[in-house]
């Protein structure tokens, strides 16, 4: 069987398999122009310093304009120079063909896939009718929220309004114990007050993560492994 892909489809495909892959050190790039030109003329350059704030790493990055092209790298010269999939996805997160624009509301059965684009004032004030009629019916404690660093500040501030306690975080299985053993011994915070001894160690095992999403210190762990660290990778997920 043959596949054919016009040459907007190839294009469209590589950049999906780029974004995928999204390992420490790696360039993502964003062209606004469907059709890349033949020849592009010289254009400068702008460089702008960012951190990402998708987890508490905040790791330092590089926002590059070139013309209509843009792209985020890692920046070397900061403490903190990781990269992984989610600072490297969020171009495509503001430009991307498939993003959400509007709210979405269902309009068939659960599990149809039938949704109607609706206005924010329509989308926010049906949620609050819904979340006010749980609350009134089965108490506050039967709603829960989730949430990641991003943003996360107001989830709690939302829930203590309801009068609910159940705000469930990320860093239960993130830096939750690490934390807590920096607090207790060295009396420092979560992530990254405290960097990784990797170059006086001589052996790392790394739980559940692999070496392209340690995120955290990318750098001094590659330095370390050129110096003669042992690194194991413990993978609790099965071969497939």
């Amino acid at each position: 069987m043959s596949i054919k892909l016009s040459r907007r489809e190839a294009l469209k495909l590589a950049a999906t398999s780029a974004l995928v892959l999204g390992i420490s050190g790696s360039i993502i790039k964003l062209t606004l122009s469907e059709q890349a030109p033949q020849t592009q003329p010289q254009m400068p350059y702008s460089t702008t310093p960012i951190f990402c704030s998708a987890c508490g790493s905040h790791c330092g990055l590089l926002f590059v304009k070139h013309g209509d092209t843009f792209y985020i790298t890692p920046n070397l010269s900061h403490p903190q120079p990781g990269m992984c999939v989610r600072p490297a996805s969020a171009l495509q997160m503001w430009n991307h063909p498939l993003r959400l624009k509007k709210p979405l509301k269902r309009v068939g059965n659960r599990g149809e896939g039938k949704f109607q684009e609706v206005d924010w004032d329509t989308a926010l004030n049906e949620a609050a009718a819904k979340l006010r009629e749980i609350a009134e019916k089965y108490g506050p404690e039967a709603i829960a929220f989730t949430r990641h660093d991003y943003l996360s500040w107001h989830l709690p501030l939302i829930a203590a309004l309801i009068g609910t306690p159940n705000v469930i975080g990320q860093e239960g299985t993130c830096h939750g114990a690490s934390t807590a053993a920096r607090e207790a011994v060295l009396g420092a915070g979560g992530p990254p007050s405290v960097q990784p001894d990797y170059t006086n160690a001589a052996y790392v095992i790394l739980v559940g993560r692999t070496l392209d999403a340690t995120m955290m210190h990318v750098r001094n762990l590659s330095r370390a492994r050129d110096a003669g660290l042992k690194v194991v990778v413990v993978d609790p997920q099965p071969p497939t």
